[in-house]
């Protein structure tokens, strides 16, 4: 997460131009200052990346006498079980799902600081908040729930004073947090005290945030 500190630089450049705005009031999305709509390059070279070897290996996917490929096959299986539920379900058993893979750090898991995996790394070596971000996130876009609606967050956690992601998902007139460091869904109004967003992001836009002067 060292791309964090750097876009604090980007966001003071870009939040305060002509063009940047209030930020919106998205079901209780409220992020406090401004944000602007930010530049692909700048902040999503990792997550498509990740993006580009979940769709690579779903292609390539088989559970054969290896057994490589057959947590993609109990993937698929577990969200079988969940078509046609409740959102409020989806949300809570994907969110306990993916929290049950072992946290591992990107250094030690892949000698770099800042990697983003598809679901399958998670699922076969483990990962950190960011990796867990993109397997709900994927999985809720499986089971239909529109980009449009969801956000992965990359955050200040003030209380362990050190970058995080979440994912939130708009809903019902609530943003749900799904994260690892909760069992259960939690809601942006629970946890906004000690969250500071720098960038959020979905398949189809990218944003940069900014709390406000003074």
């Amino acid at each position: 997460f060292r791309i964090w500190a750097a876009l604090l630089v980007i966001a003071v450049a870009l939040l305060w131009a002509n063009d940047a705005a209030p930020a919106r009031q998205d079901g209780g999305f409220d992020v406090p200052g401004r944000e602007v709509r930010a530049g692909r390059a700048v902040l999503t070279a990792k997550w498509e990346q990740a993006l580009a070897r979940h769709r690579q290996s779903l292609a390539e996917a088989a559970c054969g006498e290896s057994g490589r490929g057959c947590e993609v096959s109990d993937w698929r299986r577990f969200l079988a079980g969940l078509v046609d539920r409740p959102m409020g379900e989806q949300l809570a058993r994907v969110n306990r799902y993916m929290n049950g893979f072992r946290y591992v750090t990107d250094r030690r898991n892949w000698g770099r600081d800042d990697y983003w995996a598809a679901p399958q790394e998670l699922f076969r070596r483990g990962g950190d908040c960011e990796d867990y971000v993109i397997a709900k996130y994927l999985s809720l876009r499986a089971l239909g729930v529109p980009a449009a609606a969801m956000r992965v967050v990359v955050l200040h956690d003030l209380g362990r004073d050190q970058p995080h992601a979440v994912l939130v998902v708009l809903g019902d007139g609530e943003a749900h947090v799904l994260d690892n460091l909760y069992r259960r869904v939690m809601t942006w109004r629970d946890l906004r005290r000690n969250y500071v967003p720098l960038y959020s992001l979905n398949e189809d836009t990218a944003w940069v945030h900014a709390r406000p002067r003074g």
